[in-house]
């Protein structure tokens, strides 16, 4: 196998319960990671993964230390222990982890940190994650009326699966903005 773009993800709107940001949880996160575990074994050396992450991974809204527990994680398990210490906080309503409508956020942010530490772990695969803007279909028409049609949320998975991106590994790619539609760059997360 020589590419896996990871297209899967939710989000549930208006579902404010415990058991919506569960199923977030669930398949933004593990459900990704599980489609790469899964097939890493058969992919060929110089193969490549590429995850479907969003803008909203982003990191800047949390407390420093939830910061740099993300950006210093090695192992999956250490991301499983904050997806499911997030979790946690909500069915005690902690207000140190953002709000349950956040959900589909820390779902991403622990997508992208699971991206990196494969990459990692794998070295002679390209495993990159990516947002591909503010695009219009049923979920991306949750937050209005999306400016990215299909076509142009697919350029940078596109490019991050087929083009020479060198031996870049374990970033995060978008464009600058959630409307442009180029094929993206290293963004920070």
């Amino acid at each position: 196998m020589d590419v896996l773009i990871n297209n899967a993800g939710i989000n549930v709107g208006d579902d404010l319960s415990l058991d919506g940001a569960k199923r977030t949880m669930d398949t933004n996160y593990r459900g990704t990671l599980a489609m790469c575990t899964g097939l890493m074994s058969k992919m060929t050396d110089g193969g490549r993964i590429v995850n479907l992450s969003s803008t909203a991974s982003t990191l800047r809204l949390y407390p420093r230390d939830i910061q740099q527990r993300f950006r210093s994680v090695s192992r999956l398990d250490e991301i499983d222990s904050l997806a499911n210490e997030y979790l946690g906080s909500l069915a005690e309503s902690s207000s140190v982890w953002p709000p349950i409508r956040q959900s589909y956020s820390v779902s991403k942010a622990c997508l992208n940190a699971g991206t990196r530490v494969l990459a990692k772990q794998n070295p002679h695969i390209l495993i990159n994650c990516c947002c591909p803007g503010w695009v219009d279909t049923e979920m991306g028409s949750i937050m209005g009326s999306a400016p990215k049609t299909p076509e142009e949320g697919s350029r940078i998975p596109v490019h991050l699966a087929m083009a020479d991106i060198g031996h870049t590994t374990g970033q995060y790619w978008g464009n600058d903005s959630i409307s442009d539609t180029g094929v993206g760059r290293i963004q920070p997360w």
